[in-house]
């Protein structure tokens, strides 16, 4: 009896690495697989950063292609930001699905994140390998889903401390308690997820740059206003939400080449209006938002940044797929650079921190960013 019970748990454990490393080699594969088609297409071919006229028949053509693919192989979450609506069964077909849709979304120009795609394509990895190696366990299945989070989560940042703050969801995932067995399974897909995109050589979704971690009365005072203009923030992106909902809530809207066309415009719009700092994610732009900002000066940084909320409102809105962690933590960018304008010493993480804690209130109200 103890000898089956632990090799149950040796077999748990081995499913749990293999966990990791798929998730890890996904994470890569398709963050990989998007940034190179935006750089092929975006700025190799059409070099849209000098011929900014080229945005408008390129988002066209992309949008058309994704709304069509959404229309054919996931009619049932038409117009929702999440892929394939609910979450999907666990089989081969439908990680390949999510994956898919999410690639042409995202290249489309989408000022979304990759999180919502790359969610619920690691949970169907997870869950399908729970269902093929435990078909007669469903916590086995469940739980090797939340490790799945685990592992997404350290490849995004890198670091098996992120992984690991991520066990929350494993919680809400299995609906069990944080009992030591848990917290070593977490490890054991951080590290495992870790390690893999150190062998790949895989860099980090986003990238920061390094300050002073001392912190004074002053640093305080300005986390407490960055802690303000991120409630603020989400409370713009909310009432944006509520005001493109309108488009989307009339009658035509159910025909998907008129929505696609409607995206198209609406997005087309902002990107020309915003430039290039404002595309997609935001996550390659941080750091070139740093290097502008002297230049852009408080008025231009308040302009990139409303134009950008009005993009990821767009976007979310009106049927593209992705998710809002990673757009947001570019706003949490701009506004710690307005800050650093007139405090240079100010720690940008610190900033981070503080603009993502108001956007979290802001969304205890506002639903905004699930």
């Amino acid at each position: 009896m103890l000898y089956t019970k632990a090799m149950k748990r040796v077999a748990l454990f081995g499913a749990i690495v293999t966990v990791g490393v798929g998730v890890a080699l996904t994470y890569y594969v398709f963050e990989a697989a998007v940034a190179h088609a935006i750089q092929l297409i975006w700025y190799d071919w059409l070099d849209t950063d000098t011929n900014r006229w080229l945005v408008i028949p390129l988002i066209f053509i992309l949008t058309y292609i994704f709304f069509s693919l959404t229309h054919y192989l996931d009619p049932a979450g038409e117009s929702g930001s999440h892929a394939l609506g609910k979450m999907p069964k666990p089989s081969v077909a439908n990680f390949v699905k999510v994956l898919l849709i999410g690639f042409c979304s995202l290249v489309a120009g989408a000022a979304l994140g990759p999180e919502a795609i790359l969610v619920p394509a690691s949970m169907v990895l997870g869950s399908y390998i729970g269902h093929r190696l435990f078909t007669k366990s469903t916590f086995a299945v469940s739980f090797l889903a939340g490790m799945a989070m685990v592992a997404l989560f350290t490849a995004f940042f890198h670091s098996v401390v992120v992984g690991m703050l991520s066990v929350a969801l494993i919680r809400k995932q299995t609906k069990t308690r944080l009992m030591p067995l848990v917290i070593l399974a977490s490890l054991v897909a951080a590290t495992s997820s870790y390690f893999t995109l150190k062998i790949v050589e895989a860099e980090s979704y986003v990238s920061f740059p390094h300050y002073s971690w001392s912190i004074n009365l002053r640093t305080i005072l300005l986390a407490g206003v960055l802690i303000a203009a991120g409630y603020g923030a989400i409370i713009v992106m909310s009432k944006l939400h509520k005001i493109f909902s309108k488009v989307t809530q009339h009658r035509l809207m159910t025909m998907w080449w008129l929505r696609a066309f409607v995206a198209s415009v609406g997005l087309i719009a902002l990107y020309l209006l915003g430039g290039p700092l404002v595309e997609f994610t935001g996550n390659k732009s941080i750091l070139p938002l740093l290097d502008q900002a002297a230049d852009l000066g408080l008025w231009g940084l308040l302009w990139v940044l409303g134009v950008k909320i009005a993009a990821i409102s767009w976007s979310k809105t009106i049927g593209y797929r992705g998710g809002m962690i990673f757009p947001t933590i570019f706003l949490a960018a701009g506004l710690t650079a307005i800050i650093q304008l007139y405090a240079s010493e100010f720690n940008f993480i610190y900033g981070i921190i503080a603009v993502l804690v108001g956007a979290f209130i802001a969304n205890r109200k506002t639903g905004i960013l699930a």
